[in-house]
Protein backbone atom coordinates (compact mmCIF):
# COMPACT_ATOMS: atom_id res chain seq x y z
CA UNK A 1 0.00 0.00 0.00
CA UNK A 2 2.78 2.44 0.96
CA UNK A 3 4.66 1.73 -2.31
CA UNK A 4 1.54 2.41 -4.38
CA UNK A 5 1.15 5.78 -2.66
CA UNK A 6 4.72 6.72 -3.55
CA UNK A 7 4.26 5.61 -7.15
CA UNK A 8 1.05 7.65 -7.39
CA UNK A 9 2.80 10.70 -5.93
CA UNK A 10 5.69 10.34 -8.40
CA UNK A 11 3.25 10.06 -11.31
CA UNK A 12 1.35 13.19 -10.22
CA UNK A 13 4.56 15.21 -9.90
CA UNK A 14 5.86 13.93 -13.26
CA UNK A 15 2.58 14.72 -15.02
CA UNK A 16 2.53 18.26 -13.68
CA UNK A 17 6.11 19.17 -14.50
CA UNK A 18 6.76 20.79 -17.88
CA UNK A 19 10.21 20.69 -19.40
CA UNK A 20 11.57 20.06 -22.87
CA UNK A 21 13.76 17.18 -23.99
CA UNK A 22 17.50 17.61 -23.67
CA UNK A 23 18.14 15.34 -26.67
CA UNK A 24 20.31 17.08 -29.25
CA UNK A 25 19.15 17.70 -32.81
CA UNK A 26 21.57 17.39 -35.73
CA UNK A 27 20.72 20.57 -37.69
CA UNK A 28 21.24 21.09 -41.43
CA UNK A 29 20.82 24.14 -43.67
CA UNK A 30 19.90 24.08 -47.35
CA UNK A 31 19.49 26.81 -49.93
CA UNK A 32 21.53 28.98 -52.28
CA UNK A 33 24.93 30.54 -51.62
CA UNK A 34 27.68 29.74 -49.14
CA UNK A 35 26.29 27.77 -46.22
CA UNK A 36 27.87 27.16 -42.84
CA UNK A 37 27.29 25.27 -39.62
CA UNK A 38 29.13 25.39 -36.31
CA UNK A 39 28.53 24.07 -32.81
CA UNK A 40 29.22 26.03 -29.63
CA UNK A 41 30.53 24.74 -26.31
CA UNK A 42 27.08 25.44 -24.79
CA UNK A 43 25.41 22.99 -27.20
CA UNK A 44 24.19 25.74 -29.52
CA UNK A 45 24.29 25.37 -33.29
CA UNK A 46 24.78 28.31 -35.66
CA UNK A 47 23.64 27.87 -39.25
CA UNK A 48 24.50 30.59 -41.76
CA UNK A 49 23.95 31.66 -45.35
CA UNK A 50 25.78 34.19 -47.52
CA UNK A 51 24.40 34.95 -50.97
CA UNK A 52 25.80 37.79 -53.07
CA UNK A 53 24.24 38.65 -56.41
CA UNK A 54 21.02 37.37 -54.90
CA UNK A 55 18.70 39.16 -57.28
CA UNK A 56 15.67 41.08 -56.07
CA UNK A 57 13.17 38.35 -55.22
CA UNK A 58 12.50 36.66 -51.90
CA UNK A 59 15.03 33.93 -51.03
CA UNK A 60 14.65 31.34 -48.28
CA UNK A 61 16.84 28.81 -46.47
CA UNK A 62 15.60 25.67 -44.78
CA UNK A 63 17.08 24.78 -41.39
CA UNK A 64 15.90 21.34 -40.31
CA UNK A 65 16.69 18.41 -38.09
CA UNK A 66 15.19 15.01 -37.34
CA UNK A 67 13.95 14.31 -33.81
CA UNK A 68 15.83 11.28 -32.45
CA UNK A 69 13.06 10.50 -29.96
CA UNK A 70 9.48 11.49 -29.18
CA UNK A 71 9.01 14.49 -26.92
CA UNK A 72 9.04 18.24 -26.68
CA UNK A 73 11.91 20.24 -28.17
CA UNK A 74 12.55 23.81 -27.06
CA UNK A 75 15.13 26.33 -28.30
CA UNK A 76 16.35 29.85 -27.69
CA UNK A 77 16.96 31.37 -31.12
CA UNK A 78 18.91 34.36 -32.39
CA UNK A 79 18.44 35.43 -36.01
CA UNK A 80 20.81 38.12 -37.29
CA UNK A 81 22.18 39.28 -40.61
CA UNK A 82 22.39 41.83 -43.38
CA UNK A 83 19.91 41.82 -46.26
CA UNK A 84 21.30 44.98 -47.90
CA UNK A 85 19.91 48.49 -47.34
CA UNK A 86 16.90 49.36 -49.50
CA UNK A 87 13.40 47.88 -49.17
CA UNK A 88 14.62 45.06 -46.93
CA UNK A 89 12.66 42.15 -45.48
CA UNK A 90 13.70 39.54 -42.92
CA UNK A 91 11.50 36.58 -42.10
CA UNK A 92 11.77 33.58 -39.77
CA UNK A 93 9.06 30.91 -39.61
CA UNK A 94 8.84 27.37 -38.27
CA UNK A 95 7.94 24.09 -39.92
CA UNK A 96 4.77 24.19 -37.80
CA UNK A 97 3.69 27.47 -39.45
CA UNK A 98 4.51 29.93 -36.65
CA UNK A 99 5.94 33.30 -37.72
CA UNK A 100 8.73 34.43 -35.41
CA UNK A 101 10.07 37.38 -37.45
CA UNK A 102 8.33 39.29 -40.24
CA UNK A 103 10.17 42.59 -40.60
CA UNK A 104 10.29 45.22 -43.36
CA UNK A 105 12.08 48.55 -43.80
CA UNK A 106 11.57 50.70 -46.86
CA UNK A 107 14.57 52.98 -46.52
CA UNK A 108 18.05 52.74 -45.20
CA UNK A 109 19.29 52.15 -41.72
CA UNK A 110 16.19 51.11 -39.79
CA UNK A 111 16.14 47.40 -38.92
CA UNK A 112 16.08 45.09 -40.80
CA UNK A 113 17.89 47.46 -43.22
CA UNK A 114 21.62 47.86 -42.52
CA UNK A 115 21.58 44.71 -40.37
CA UNK A 116 19.17 43.03 -37.99
CA UNK A 117 19.23 40.94 -34.83
CA UNK A 118 16.09 39.28 -33.45
CA UNK A 119 15.87 36.72 -30.67
CA UNK A 120 13.35 34.69 -28.72
CA UNK A 121 12.35 31.14 -27.95
CA UNK A 122 10.24 28.44 -29.56
CA UNK A 123 8.95 25.03 -28.50
CA UNK A 124 7.96 22.16 -30.79
CA UNK A 125 5.31 20.15 -28.91
CA UNK A 126 4.21 16.52 -29.44
CA UNK A 127 7.10 15.60 -31.73
CA UNK A 128 7.37 11.94 -32.75
CA UNK A 129 10.68 10.15 -33.22
CA UNK A 130 11.74 10.64 -36.82
CA UNK A 131 9.74 13.87 -37.33
CA UNK A 132 11.49 16.72 -39.12
CA UNK A 133 11.36 20.01 -37.23
CA UNK A 134 12.91 23.31 -38.11
CA UNK A 135 12.85 26.85 -39.35
CA UNK A 136 12.74 28.82 -42.61
CA UNK A 137 14.94 31.93 -42.67
CA UNK A 138 14.77 34.36 -45.55
CA UNK A 139 14.32 37.79 -46.93
CA UNK A 140 14.55 40.14 -49.86
CA UNK A 141 15.66 43.62 -50.88
CA UNK A 142 15.68 46.03 -53.83
CA UNK A 143 19.28 47.14 -53.41
CA UNK A 144 22.02 47.15 -56.06
CA UNK A 145 24.43 45.48 -53.59
CA UNK A 146 22.31 42.30 -53.70
CA UNK A 147 23.53 40.92 -50.36
CA UNK A 148 21.55 38.38 -48.36
CA UNK A 149 23.57 37.21 -45.37
CA UNK A 150 22.29 35.77 -42.12
CA UNK A 151 22.70 33.29 -39.31
CA UNK A 152 20.37 31.46 -36.96
CA UNK A 153 21.74 30.26 -33.63
CA UNK A 154 19.70 27.59 -31.86
CA UNK A 155 20.36 26.76 -28.20
CA UNK A 156 18.47 23.87 -26.60
CA UNK A 157 16.67 24.80 -23.38
CA UNK A 158 14.35 23.10 -20.91
CA UNK A 159 12.24 26.27 -20.82
CA UNK A 160 8.91 25.94 -22.63
CA UNK A 161 7.42 28.61 -24.91
CA UNK A 162 3.78 29.10 -25.82
CA UNK A 163 2.96 28.86 -29.57
CA UNK A 164 4.81 31.44 -31.66
CA UNK A 165 5.43 33.54 -28.59
CA UNK A 166 8.89 34.31 -27.32
CA UNK A 167 7.48 34.46 -23.80
CA UNK A 168 8.19 31.39 -21.71
CA UNK A 169 5.36 29.32 -20.33
CA UNK A 170 5.49 29.85 -16.56
CA UNK A 171 6.91 26.76 -14.88
CA UNK A 172 5.21 25.44 -11.79
CA UNK A 173 7.14 25.65 -8.54
CA UNK A 174 8.41 22.13 -7.72
CA UNK A 175 7.46 22.53 -4.04
CA UNK A 176 3.91 23.53 -5.02
CA UNK A 177 3.65 20.57 -7.39
CA UNK A 178 4.86 18.25 -4.62
CA UNK A 179 2.27 19.71 -2.25
CA UNK A 180 -0.49 19.15 -4.83
CA UNK A 181 0.68 15.56 -5.31
CA UNK A 182 0.75 14.89 -1.58
CA UNK A 183 -2.71 16.44 -1.18
CA UNK A 184 -4.03 14.14 -3.91
CA UNK A 185 -2.44 11.11 -2.23
CA UNK A 186 -3.85 12.18 1.17
CA UNK A 187 -7.32 12.58 -0.32
CA UNK A 188 -7.08 9.13 -1.90
CA UNK A 189 -6.01 7.53 1.41
CA UNK A 190 -8.76 9.31 3.36
CA UNK A 191 -11.35 8.20 0.81
CA UNK A 192 -10.24 4.57 1.08
CA UNK A 193 -10.34 4.67 4.90
CA UNK A 194 -13.96 5.90 4.78
CA UNK A 195 -14.98 3.13 2.37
Amino acid sequence: MQASKLVLAALVVAACSGTASATAIDWHISGAGNLGSSTGADGSTTLSYDLTESGYGYREWSITGVAPEAGTYSFLWDYSGLHSWFSVTARLTTTTGATLVDAYAWGCCESPSNGFDYSGGYTFYNVNAGDTIGFFAGGSHYDYSQILRGSLTLTPTSQLFDGGSTSPVPEADPAAMFAIGMTAVGALVARRRRA
